[in-house]
């Protein structure tokens, strides 16, 4: 039987040309690696290498296995790691990268939640609105707000992204009723500042989609700092639910449009945690994915379906 051992030491003498090299570098005499690549050759019955006294040539065969060799030798790695991980406990270095005032609000508690149950797991946390390349990065997980771009990342939503239209009390009294999307074109309007610049409202309702142009007299990139403009009755604003909801609630804001689907951007809109794309997650990664998925099912606004 050939064991894993004997196909490592074998790259080795690719890497090195060389039985001493390998020896040295293994820390063991060259008649050793010699031996070992004469027992490889005769279980497979064919000839790696030609040997002169001073340099050693691969065959054909020998380029062939040479060739096959680190990818079959990688996943035999991955898969007895992530074995290791199944067998254990999830531990090590867990890094994220997540939005700014989503974390905020949603992810502390969360993660406090999480190094309770899994003791043994490093977080490293980096906030920020912006898209990171988490492969360049060295990130494990990110989460990522809104439609995904293509990319060789792996997904798993977590949570529905639904938008409110909301309205300060004090100021929705002194208004026009609003009952369609035409009637906010003059009305002042609190925006989130996309790199486009572009100041469209789309509304969606019974299959029909609807454009509409909007100004007013703040625009930001923090969804935080429109809801309490909002909240002061500076305008109209379009922010996610997971925003929204407790002000709902105390009444703070009121909805309105509530029988269209709004954005500002894309209609399939959802929370999602994103991870580089391998044939096996670790333990750690697995671990948060479960996790989060599972704490963020008792949020109403997360429900996984369309209104």
């Amino acid at each position: 039987m050939i064991s894993i051992e004997l196909l490592h030491v074998y790259m080795s003498v690719v890497d090195t040309k060389s039985f001493t090299l390998t020896a040295n570098r293994l820390g063991v005499m060259p008649s050793s690696v010699s031996r070992q690549m004469n027992m490889l050759e005769q279980h497979l019955d064919t000839k790696l290498f030609n040997r002169t006294t001073r340099k050693i040539q691969l065959t054909e065969a020998g380029h062939t296995l040479a060739a096959r060799l680190p990818e079959i030798l990688k996943s035999l790695d991955d898969t007895f790691g992530f074995i290791g991980d199944l067998s254990s406990k999830p531990k090590g270095l867990l890094r994220i990268t997540a939005p700014v005032v989503f974390s905020e609000l949603y992810l502390h508690d969360m993660l406090m939640a999480f190094r309770k149950k899994y003791p043994e797991v490093t977080l490293d946390i980096h906030l920020s609105e912006g898209v990171v390349d988490i492969v360049e990065e060295g990130f494990d997980v990110a989460v990522r707000i809104g439609k995904l771009a293509d990319s060789n990342l792996r997904a798993v939503k977590i949570a529905n992204n639904q938008r409110d239209l909301v309205i300060a009390p004090v100021l929705e009294a002194n208004l026009p009723p609003i009952a369609t999307p035409e009637d906010i074109t003059d009305l002042p309007c609190l925006t989130f500042r996309y790199k486009s610049g572009r100041e469209i409202w789309q509304f969606k309702s019974q299959g029909h989609n609807q454009k509409v142009a909007v100004k007013g007299p703040l625009r930001a990139n923090n969804s935080m700092l429109l809801v309490k403009a909002a909240i002061d009755g500076e305008g109209l604003a379009l922010c996610p639910r997971w925003l929204t909801e407790p002000y709902l609630k105390n009444k703070s804001l009121n909805t309105v449009l509530e029988h269209y689907d709004i954005t500002a951007s894309d209609f399939d809109s959802a929370i999602y945690l994103v991870y580089p794309d391998s044939n096996l997650v670790t333990g750690k990664v697995r671990a948060f994915i479960d996790f989060t998925k599972e704490y963020f099912s008792q949020f109403a606004w997360a429900e996984m379906h369309k209104r």
